[in-house]
């Protein structure tokens, strides 16, 4: 059986311990910090351009992070339900996506039309210079 919303929440955050054990699902949210970072920066004030394009970059990474999280919420649903998965991956998942609802809220008060196809334009320019660097 699938748990529900409220129950995943409560796995992901009934035990403390082990989820503040588990590898993050996502790794280090760098353009989150550089923009707080820039944010609350006083002395010398940071230019408002500088500013958008820091924000820019984290909304990026904000919708690639709920993108991937919508994306693989179905499969692994499944695979929990037939036993190919643990509950370590189950918790981890769920942690991840708790961390992303409490995005969503900021990204659709950013003016999301225009953030998502700001994203969309650098998460494709992004993965044509990666896919060109392989070649």
């Amino acid at each position: 059986m699938i748990p529900d919303d409220a129950s995943q929440r409560g796995l992901a955050h009934g035990d403390p311990d082990k989820a503040a054990s588990l590898e993050p699902w996502f790794g280090p949210h760098y353009s989150r910090d550089i923009y707080l970072t820039l944010l609350h920066q006083e002395n010398p004030k940071v230019p408002d351009s500088i500013l958008k394009a820091a924000l820019i970059r984290r909304a990026t990474e904000d919708i690639r992070r709920i993108v991937t999280i919508k994306q693989a919420k179905g499969s692994l649903q499944q695979l929990l339900q037939r036993g190919s998965i643990g509950d370590d991956l189950w918790t981890r998942f769920t942690v991840a996506e708790a961390e992303i609802e409490e995005v969503c809220p900021l990204v659709t008060s950013w003016g999301l039309p225009i953030a998502e196809e700001e994203a969309d334009g650098s998460i494709g320019a992004k993965r044509c210079r990666h896919g060109s660097q392989r070649i």
